[in-house]
């Protein structure tokens, strides 16, 4: 069972994809500030939310992106988190001509950042997670992610179920993990990212890793109608952290190519 939820039904349809370890209701906050209408919707990927359990066996971005693509329709713009933005980016590689626009926010398609200081800075972490996983400490695991990719409390002074249920769900971080370190779903092909004819808005926070920084300038290198642009104060969970601010940064983007 997976769990859809609407957000409103009048303005541009939308889609919302979150980002690994979130839920679709996260998108609430950056909704209610946005000016610009949305007629949003979105669902909790495998494993998250009120969805069932991924079974740990399906390819799970394969699993993700189909689901994904069950609910786009044409004219969608997509928005997505994180993890959820590579599946908005391969959505509209699969089928970008029928989607109106893309806002990427903190893409985590490491591959595209590949060979450069960004990324060899970001290697030592990428080990220590591989180690964990190795060793089958998803604990150890979930501590090194949180310290890197969350903005909340640190993993240690979680209550231990709360601890209990992220650790289990490092399965699906490795999981991705091909994909998004070394773009096995061809992401990155060759003329791929070139062809896409749509505006694209890519945006980071100011405090996030520098590796997120690596790797929006190389896919807007490679998008024909990309901006660019950083929210300030911000580390990678911007749009729950930060709505407001990152609304102020998508509403000019849908005004000038979203609507009339």
């Amino acid at each position: 069972m997976i769990a859809d939820y609407s957000f409103g039904e009048e303005g541009t349809p939308a889609l919302m994809l979150h980002c690994m370890l979130g839920r679709a209701r996260d998108w609430q906050r950056l909704l209610a500030a946005l000016r610009t209408p949305l007629a949003a919707r979105g669902f909790d990927l495998p494993g998250h939310g009120r969805s069932a359990p991924w079974d740990g066996e399906e390819d799970l971005y394969a699993l993700c992106t189909q689901l994904a693509s069950e609910r786009c329709g044409p004219g969608d713009v997509v928005i997505g988190h994180s993890f959820g933005a590579t599946l908005a980016l391969r959505l509209a590689l699969e089928g970008g001509s029928a989607l109106r626009a893309l806002v990427l926010i903190e893409p985590v398609l490491f591959a595209a950042a590949r060979g450069t200081p960004e990324a060899a800075a970001q290697a030592p972490h990428d080990a220590a997670l591989a180690d964990a996983f190795a060793q089958g400490d998803h604990h150890a695991a979930a501590r090194g992610f949180l310290a890197q990719w969350s903005d909340g409390p640190p993993f240690d002074v979680l209550p231990p179920d709360q601890q209990a249920r992220i650790a289990a769900r490092m399965a699906m971080v490795r999981a991705t993990a091909p994909v998004l370190n070394e773009d096995s779903a061809g992401l990155l092909r060759p003329g791929g990212l070139e062809r896409l004819d749509l505006p694209v808005l890519l945006l980071r926070g100011s405090g996030s890793p520098a590796v997120t920084g690596a790797i929006n300038r190389a896919l807007a290198a490679r998008l024909p109608r990309s901006n660019t642009a950083i929210v300030q104060g911000a580390g990678h969970m911007a749009p729950i952290t930060h709505p407001r601010e990152t609304a102020a940064l998508i509403d000019p983007f849908l005004a000038s190519y979203i609507q009339p």
